[in-house]
Parts: structure tokens; C-alpha cells; sequence
């Protein structure tokens, strides 16, 4: 048996010999070509086989080049860059809508708050505000109107002594360091005024033309004692210590049937009633101002005192077939002094607004009228004096027939009695026509003269706007 041949040998048929290997260098060249041919062929079916199974889906807004395989952005028309700007417009709106929802869950927390600084900037003292007619109705909704004491600080005082009409008590009213102030009259007898029918002047007929004229003071409301003991209590000066006691002393009636609380007023216990009313920060009375002008020397006397004085003629004037105080002494007008915020003595314009010309009365103090008890008023054909009385007068008692008497001989005769005594105190030659007299007043160069110098180092606080041609049209309209 023949042995195998050795490595890189083979045997010879022939000779039977084993021969080293006789190796083409061609065909193993060729060879070597095919195969790599063969593997590269292969793996590019491979390749196809992989990228046809496995291609990846292009992204949004993208599309694949059949030509280069590769994913490119689509060519963007008009109707797509419309809905990109709509779909932002609406990513807008949702946001601004979201924040818009902050901002009111804010301002609704926090209302009272901001209404106070706003408050605290335009008007440093409420008191200066409600006397000048500004903000008037914000500072009223701040405090609930006065009416529930929820915002009163105690204690409570008393102004002045107790009087044969009655007793006045000073309420103070703070909220977020924001004060005010309101008084609480009540009756001492029982055939004094009756506050129910003051309530109604107030109410029906001083509380629209505040809105004209700043020399009147407004109502809030009207109140009933609950005991004996509790009115008692507030006529001594023994006022009760916290919200709790007072709200159990008081019961606002405001809202009360009109029948009940005439039946109140005129039984025994009619002076069991108080009334709610603006507080005016008094330096003096026009009977202690009239002191001073009338002591000093001429020229005070003739431009400052009538300068006063106008601010209650011309309302007086105006109003003179609808209203009439009838018992408009001067302590019951009040001299409200115009200051600064350093406390020092300014002044304020008052601008009548006449035939579309505006006339501006200078003046260092507002007077206010008060005590509106004896009123002769009429509002309109329901609103008035007659009405109001003619629905007391049926409440048959003692009290109620005290207030006929006093019809009869006060405010059914005498309706313009204040405008005259008034008109008199300033010497007026032609009371027919009141407005020219204050023009001729106010536009005189002597007048202009003296408050321009009197004036020169006072500030001026503000202003305000009297229109009385609104006033004559609404008159016209109200009282044909």
C-alpha cells in the first residue's frame, strides 16, 4: 500500500512518484476574481434585500426621493402655511386665554385690595373725596354702603351734646388701612322731627342732586333701635364694644314695606328710629365763618364772603321750585376747610358750566348743607313732600298729627323761604336772575384781581364740574 504524498506534493499517475504541486498563476488569479466577484455580488443582494424589507418611514412634512432613496422636505403650499398660522393663532388664544383666567381668579382675590390702593392714590381721605364728590361710588361700594358695620371701628364717639331734636354718633369705618367715617342720628322726643320722612328727602331727592351740587350730604340708610335699653345706651354714651353687640343694637329697615315703617315713626316708639349719613370733618359753621369774614377788613367782606355763599345760593337758585331746606340757619351749614396732603389751607375750583361758557368760583372751604327734616322737595309726581306726608297723615296718632301742623305752616306755604333769606344775606339787587348776578360777580376784574393775589401761594387741590344746563333739561323734563 502506497503512502499518502506530503504536503504541497501530489503522485504522479504516471510514474507513481510523489511531485511537487505544478500551480497555474492564472488560473488562481481567475479564481481569486471569482470568488471576490461572487462575495460581492452577494452582499449587494444583500443590501438590496435589507433596504427594500427594512426601509424606515420618512418624517412629517417629508417625502422619499425615488431617485436617491433619501427623505426630503415636501414643496410647502399656501393652504399648509395657512393651517401652521391657525393652528399658532389657536396655541396662542388657548395660552392667552389661560392667563386671562389668572389674571381675574387674581383681581377677584384680591378686588377689595386693589380698589383700596386705587383708592389710597386718587383719594388719600375718603372724607375729602365724598365732600368733593369724587370716587364717591367706589368708596360707597368698598364699604358696603355703611349699612351692615362690618368695617366699623370701635369705640364709637359722640358729636356734640344731646339736643332736644336728638343725639349724633360718629361711626368710624377702616378697611385695609383705608378710613371713613359716617354719623348716626337719632330722635330724642317723640314730637321730634321725624327721621323717616328725613330719610325720604335724602333718599328720593338729596341723593340725586348731590350728584349737581357738593354743599349737600348724602343718606345711607335708616335703622330702628331693637330695646329701649339699646337706645338707652347710645343716648348716655354707653356704645357698644364690638360688631357683634352693635348689629344686635341696630336693624336696618331700608328695605322694610313703606306702611311698616310709617307705622314705626308715629307710634310710641318713633323715636326709636335713627338714620345713616355722610360725615363731614367740620372746622367751622357758616355762623363762626360769617364771624370771621364779617370782622375783617373791607375787602374780605366784599369778595370773600359772597364768594362763600354762592356755592348755597345758586344751588338754592336752581332748585328754588322743587327745594326748600326751611330751616337753614347757619349752623346748620357746615364750612368743610379744602387742605393739603401737609395739612396746610388750599383751595379748590368749582366750575359752573352756564350757556356752554364755564365760570369758576374759587373757594378755600365746601359748604354743606344738613338737617333736611323740614324739607319742602318734590322729585317728580310720586317723590315728594305732599305724597310723603299725605301717606304719614294716615297712620292716625298723636305723633303723626304733630307733623300736619307742621305741613301746614312750614313747607306747604314757605317752599322758597331759604332762597330769599339766603339772597338777602348777599345784598342782591336783582333777584330775578341769580345766574347773572354771579357772573357779573365772578367775572367783575376786582374779584378776578383779589383771588388771583389771595390765591397766588395756595395749591389747588382739583376741581369740580357743575352743569347746570344738565340740571335745566332734566328740570324741564321732571317738572313740566
Amino acid at each position: 500500500m502506497l503512502k499518502r504524498c506530503g504536503k504541497g506534493t501530489r503522485r504522479n499517475k504516471k510514474t507513481g512518484l510523489c511531485e511537487s504541486n505544478k500551480i497555474n498563476e492564472r488560473s488562481s488569479e481567475l479564481k481569486k476574481q471569482e470568488t471576490l466577484k461572487n462575495k460581492k455580488q452577494q452582499s449587494i443582494t444583500n443590501v438590496k434585500n435589507i433596504s427594500v424589507n427594512k426601509k424606515k418611514r420618512c418624517e412629517k412634512g417629508t417625502r422619499r426621493n425615488n431617485k436617491s432613496g433619501l427623505c426630503e422636505p415636501n414643496k410647502i403650499n399656501r393652504l399648509t402655511i395657512k393651517n401652521s398660522q391657525m393652528i399658532d393663532e389657536k396655541n396662542i388664544s388657548i395660552k392667552g386665554r389661560k392667563q386671562k383666567q389668572i389674571l381675574q381668579k387674581f383681581f377677584l382675590k384680591n378686588k377689595s385690595k386693589i380698589k383700596t390702593n386705587y383708592l389710597k392714590h386718587i383719594c388719600s381721605s375718603a372724607g375729602d373725596c365724598l365732600s368733593f364728590g369724587k370716587e364717591t361710588e367706589k368708596i360707597n361700594k368698598l364699604f358696603n354702603y355703611f349699612v351692615d358695620f362690618s368695617y366699623v371701628e370701635f369705640p364709637i364717639k359722640r358729636i356734640g351734646a344731646v339736643s332736644v331734636n336728638g343725639f349724633i354718633s360718629m361711626l368710624k369705618y377702616k378697611k385695609y388701612d383705608y378710613e371713613c367715617y359716617a354719623i348716626l342720628k337719632s330722635s330724642q322726643n317723640l314730637d321730634s322731627d321725624n327721621l323717616y320722612y328725613e330719610y325720604l328727602v335724602g333718599r328720593d331727592f338729596i341723593n340725586h342732586y348731590k350728584n349737581y351740587f357738593p354743599c349737600f350730604t348724602e343718606t345711607y340708610g335708616i335703622f330702628k333701635f331693637n330695646s329701649a335699653n339699646d337706645w338707652d345706651d347710645f343716648k348716655t354714651g354707653n356704645f357698644p364694644l364690638n360688631q357683634e353687640k352693635l348689629k344686635s343694637c341696630l336693624t336696618n329697615i331700608s328695605d322694610y314695606p313703606e306702611e311698616e315703617i310709617i307705622k314705626l315713626s308715629c307710634n310710641d316708639e318713633g323715636n326709636m328710629i335713627s338714620i345713616l349719613c355722610e360725615h363731614i370733618n367740620v372746622r367751622y359753621s357758616l355762623k363762626e365763618l360769617s364771624h370771621q369774614y364779617l370782622i375783617s377788613n373791607t375787602p374780605y367782606l366784599n369778595y370773600l364772603y359772597p364768594n362763600t355763599l354762592y356755592q348755597i345760593v345758586l344751588p338754592l337758585y336752581y332748585l328754588r321750585k322743587v327745594y326748600s331746606h326751611n330751616d337753614l340757619h347757619t349752623n346748620n351749614v357746615l364750612c368743610f376747610p379744602v387742605t393739603t396732603k401737609n395739612g396746610n389751607l388750599g383751595y379748590m375750583n368749582l366750575n359752573y358750566i352756564i350757556n356752554g361758557s364755564t365760570y369758576t368760583l374759587r373757594s378755600e372751604y365746601i359748604l354743606k348743607i344738613i338737617d333736611y327734616g323740614r324739607s319742602y322737595y318734590k322729585y317728580d309726581n310720586k317723590r315728594n313732600t305732599k305724597n310723603s306726608f299725605m301717606k304719614i297723615f294716615k297712620e292716625k296718632s298723636t305723633v303723626c298729627d304733630y307733623y300736619r301742623k307742621f305741613y301746614d305752616k312750614n313747607v306747604k306755604l314757605n317752599y322758597m323761604g331759604d332762597y330769599v333769606r339766603y339772597r338777602r344775606m348777599l345784598n342782591i339787587k336783582n333777584p330775578v336772575d341769580e345766574e347773572n348776578n354771579f357772573i357779573n360777580f365772578i367775572t367783575d376784574k376786582n374779584t378776578t384781581d383779589f383771588f388771583d393775589d389771595y390765591y397766588k401761594n395756595r395749591e389747588c387741590i382739583g376741581e369740580i364740574n357743575i352743569y347746570t344746563n344738565k340740571l335745566k333739561t332734566m328740570e324741564t323734563k321732571i317738572y313740566p
